[in-house]
């Protein structure tokens, strides 16, 4: 079969294998019956055809153009429409699985997804350089796109959410998803083939509290969770969700749960004004009064011997934990925001409204006034050499302080809100959010920081990984992100029906663990967004045309 001489780019066959579809740079689409016959010419005068496809029913033809256009045919009647127009030329176009939806994308670097049934059409951009690739989930729920700046991005169609993946050194050739939708194949002009998990594992919804989550804690050999909440119970749950049951009750709202470093005991502050330890075991349980108002921090020493709390009332409570003693560490004059130990042990630092950090000699009871914030103070941690001590306050400001002197250094500029600090573990880094939905990653040598994006409203907790890699943030928008320290791209964990109050991980970076105003508990399996595996390299540039039997045989990434 022959047509009028020209280069054909594209060929492809229909669903129901009737025809063969084939592209012309003269302009032209040629639809062919497999049984014989003269084609079907579809010309709609878009210049080059630079990329076509053919809906799942084989009904349908949608053309690129150089000349920015997109059209629309219909293999019937042989009549066509243009859909829409780019502002440069169409490098791609794919339908959906359904046939309702189409994407296209081009050198204008925006991806355009229509909704064929309402005319509508969503506008996504993110790439840097000139669009080349889609590809649909099986699903119809994700598109895939390939371009010049070297990335694959994964978009959800729901959210606009997206997500990129970073691992090609050249053009991204070709894009395709394997048929369950759980793994993304892409191709590059630098010669490999990768393979990019999108579909974390599910974990476990932990179903018990009959009001929101405020709370949770991780035990530290990472196989139980403690959380609070506002119906006023303590629970406790194997990490699988097994087991679930109520430790004790409050008179009011638990605002934080904490486990010994034994694991032994856990630890949980009130609106109620006490404190409560219950044995992990679901033993003995100790009310630890004291406080004459709301108690809202905890903290254990590495040691397990002391657990501090932070009061409404403007003092500090140092509780032995074998005794059940208490101390009241005075002199803060507004409510007490945050209590952290030293790593040794030997000194306590707390944070307050009247905009003073203390730090307590746990042996004496006697504390050094560190001032230096304009307003409240929200946020401190200890660095892991015990050595500096870090603050963030609603002043805008994140300063550092040297713990033997007592004398502070700000930080880093435009730190605008800060109000959560923490150090990763390692020292050499600090994570900063503030009161709405920004967050920094900053490097402590050089106080360089980096701003994350990706929550949508205020971030409600942030913790590192055991190794530093990860960033785990949870917010009042719904989700848990956790973020690749390194590179700054984050994954999203979906499914909370409302704020995310808490979050935690396990020591050994296999689970996240969340508490929500839903009224449930989740874990979710940790894992780093993807570098993409390399399945392969080859000595000449890797084009479509090797790569499509990847999307219809799953065996071919395995």
């Amino acid at each position: 079969r022959r047509a009028p001489v020209d280069r054909h780019g594209q060929v492809r066959f229909t669903a129901d294998d009737r025809y063969v579809v084939s592209g012309s740079h003269q302009g032209s689409v040629h639809v062919w019956p497999v049984d014989g016959g003269e084609p079907l010419v579809l010309n709609g005068d878009q210049g080059a055809v630079t990329h076509f496809d053919v809906d799942a029913e084989g009904g349908a033809v949608a053309t690129a153009g150089e000349d920015g256009t997109v059209h629309l045919w219909d293999l019937a009647t042989g009549t066509g429409r243009v859909l829409g127009r780019h502002s440069a030329a169409v490098a791609a176009v794919a339908f959906d699985p359904s046939g309702r939806r189409l994407a296209s994308a081009g050198l204008d670097r925006r991806i355009m997804v229509w909704d064929l049934d309402r005319d509508a059409v969503v506008t996504l951009e993110g790439h840097g350089e000139r669009v080349g690739q889609l590809a649909f989930s099986p699903n119809g729920q994700r598109l895939a796109s390939g371009s010049w700046d070297r990335t694959v991005r994964l978009w959800d169609l729901t959210t606009h959410e997206v997500q990129t993946f970073r691992g090609h050194e050249d053009v991204i050739s070709y894009v395709a998803f394997s048929p369950d939708g759980e793994t993304l194949v892409s191709a590059s002009w630098d010669g490999g083939v990768r393979s990019w998990p999108v579909v974390p594992k599910e974990g476990a919804i932990l179903r018990g509290h009959t009001i929101g989550v405020h709370t949770i804690d991780v035990s530290p050999d990472g196989s139980r969770i403690a959380s609070g909440g506002h119906d006023d119970t303590v629970r406790i749950w194997n990490i699988d969700g097994t087991d679930g049951r109520v430790l004790g009750r409050h008179d009011d709202h638990v605002f934080r749960v904490r486990f010994s470093p034994d694991g032994r005991w856990v630890a949980s502050s009130s609106d109620d004004q006490t404190v409560r330890l219950f044995r992990a075991d679901g033993g003995a349980s100790h009310v630890l009064r004291g406080h004459r108002a709301d108690v809202e921090e905890i903290a254990f020493a590495d040691d397990g011997r002391y657990l501090a709390s932070a009061g409404e009332d403007h003092r500090v409570f140092l509780w032995d934990v074998e005794s059940r003693e208490g101390r009241a560490l005075e002199g803060h004059s507004g409510p007490v925001t945050a209590v952290t130990f030293s790593p040794d042990g030997q000194e306590l630092a707390s944070a307050s409204r009247d905009r003073t950090v203390r730090v307590w000699d746990v042996a004496t009871g006697g504390s050094r006034v560190f001032a230096g914030h304009a307003l409240g103070v929200w946020g401190i941690d200890f660095s892991p050499d015990g050595q500096t001590l870090v603050s963030a306050s609603l002043d805008d400001r994140v300063l550092l302080w040297d713990v033997a002197t007592g004398e502070h250094q700000e930080f880093a500029d435009d730190l605008s809100g800060a109000r959560l600090v923490v150090f990763s573990p390692d020292g050499a880094k600090l994570a900063v959010s503030s009161s709405s939905r920004r967050l920094w990653i900053c490097d402590v040598d050089d106080r360089e920081c980096a701003e994350l994006r990706g929550h949508s409203t205020t971030i409600t907790q942030l913790v590192f990984s055991a190794d530093s890699r990860a960033l785990g943030t949870a917010s009042a928008d719904g989700t848990v992100r956790l973020w690749d320290v390194q590179s700054g791209e984050s994954r999203v964990y979906r499914g909370h029906g409302a704020a995310v109050f808490d979050l935690a991980l396990t020591r050994d970076s296999r689970w996240l663990v969340s508490g929500s105003a839903d009224t449930t508990v989740r874990t979710w399996p940790f894992g780093l967004p993807p570098t993409g595996d390399l399945l392969g390299a080859y000595l000449d540039e890797l084009t479509s045309a090797v790569v499509p039997a990847i999307g219809q045989d799953p065996d071919l990434v395995r």
